[in-house]
């Protein structure tokens, strides 16, 4: 069963676990599981995965930039953003780390981005 989480020092304010459980309760996510795993060091990182046997997890607030020396590689986004929202497990253990949030912020604000307006227009 693909298993995901989110990880942060303190989760009860977050609307993630709640999100992904309704979204994975439908047929095509059968299967999928979604957990809070709450930790006062990202430094566990790695006996986080092994303990809950995931697939993948979201990185909150404070660890997305302290997360980066505990991963084996990042994508360029993460190199010029300096922080990490998500981790992939993959197949030989190994942890990348991707950015999803200026991807996410740019799509939020694109039916409003009107190109004739810029920086030199006013």
């Amino acid at each position: 069963m693909p298993r995901f989480a989110l990880i942060g020092k303190t989760l009860g304010h977050s609307w993630s676990k709640q999100w992904f459980t309704q979204k994975f309760s439908s047929p095509e996510w059968e299967g999928y599981e979604y957990i809070n795993l709450e930790t006062d060091s990202i430094a566990e990182i790695r006996d986080l995965v092994q303990e809950n046997k995931l697939d993948g997890m979201n990185i909150t607030i404070p660890y997305k930039r302290s997360v980066l020396p505990f991963l084996d590689g990042c994508t360029e986004e993460v190199n010029k953003i300096g922080a990490v929202n998500t981790v992939k497990v993959l197949a030989d253990g190994k942890l990348m780390g991707y950015n999803t949030d200026v991807f996410g912020f740019e799509k939020s604000i694109s039916p409003s981005y009107n190109p004739i307006i810029t920086k030199h227009s006013y």
